[in-house]
């Protein structure tokens, strides 16, 4: 399977997806593709944000605006990511050696990057991809879309952010069932405890 393959496979049939990373000797690879991907499209819209003077809907907890917070996650994005898809890939597979359960490090780490990855570039990502063509080509000004989305659309903002967590902790639910080979309830639980371990840090820092 290609890279692209794979990416859209994580939508329509991820079960057969991920079964097939165990075998596939580029599996981190294509992980780290689909990160690349994700970045350079989230700098793409970040660029458009800082440039058109695109406020932040949350506060940051940095001691700084969260304006110039756009300028600063630009650099340290890319590294957040990547140290939070280590600390769940080294929980899992730590998990995996106190079962007796084999887990290969490259495998596990391109599953959970993928599971984290896909559902936030087909949610938040395109989304706001979306709305940062169109401030760029002027249909809308940021604090027009802005004041929509805290005000009559919350709904639609809440909506898709929602969807993009529940996805991610199924994702990642079935990746701690097919690493670990635990029953359904308990990789669920797994899911969800492995989603705030992830989001946290994310959450705080990412705007």
């Amino acid at each position: 399977m290609t890279v692209w393959q794979t990416f859209i496979g994580m939508i329509i049939k991820p079960l057969y997806t991920f079964q097939h990373l165990q075998n596939d000797d580029r599996a981190a690879r294509k992980g780290l593709w689909v990160l690349l991907l994700v970045l350079g499209t989230y700098t793409f819209i970040l660029s458009i944000f800082i440039t058109h003077d695109y406020p932040a809907m949350a506060p940051s907890i940095l001691p700084i605006s969260v304006e110039d917070l756009y300028r600063y996650q630009v650099w340290y994005q890319g590294p957040l990511f990547i140290v939070a898809t280590l600390v769940l890939t080294g929980l899992l597979v730590l998990l995996a050696k106190m079962k007796g359960q084999a887990a290969g490090f490259t495998v596990v780490f391109a599953r959970v990057r993928l599971a984290t990855a896909v559902p936030f570039a087909l949610t938040t990502m395109a989304v706001e991809l979306v709305i940062a063509i169109l401030v760029l080509v002027g249909v809308f000004q940021p604090l027009e879309i802005l004041g929509w989305l805290a005000g009559e659309g919350a709904w639609f903002a809440n909506a898709y952010q929602l969807v993009g967590v529940l996805w991610i902790i199924g994702l990642l639910a079935l990746t701690a069932r097919l690493t670990l080979g635990v029953r359904w309830w308990l990789a669920i639980i797994l899911g969800v405890v492995l989603a705030v371990i992830y989001g946290i840090p994310i959450g705080l820092f990412i705007r």
